[in-house]
């Protein structure tokens, strides 16, 4: 059941996100969800390849992750 979800959550929206779903709700049990990014100019798959994913997408789910995580384990500088 979505409602009882109770991990932290990293939202990036895409332009087809946006149009077939509407601005991201996550309706999650925990209150920690983050939206990474709201992306009108990406399409859907773009956001996982696309020429700009590296500075748009990865590094801010890297620093997302290591912020998330504790400082013993690390996942990378």
């Amino acid at each position: 059941n979505y409602k009882n979800i109770d991990i932290p959550m990293l939202v990036f929206e895409s332009r087809l996100g946006l149009l077939a779903f509407g601005p991201y709700n996550p309706g999650i049990k925990n209150k920690d969800v983050t939206n990474g990014g709201t992306y009108t100019e990406l399409g859907h798959i773009d956001v996982y390849t696309g020429t700009t994913n590296l500075e748009m997408i990865n590094k801010p789910t890297l620093d997302w992750i290591n912020a998330h995580t504790n400082t013993d384990s690390v996942v990378m500088q």
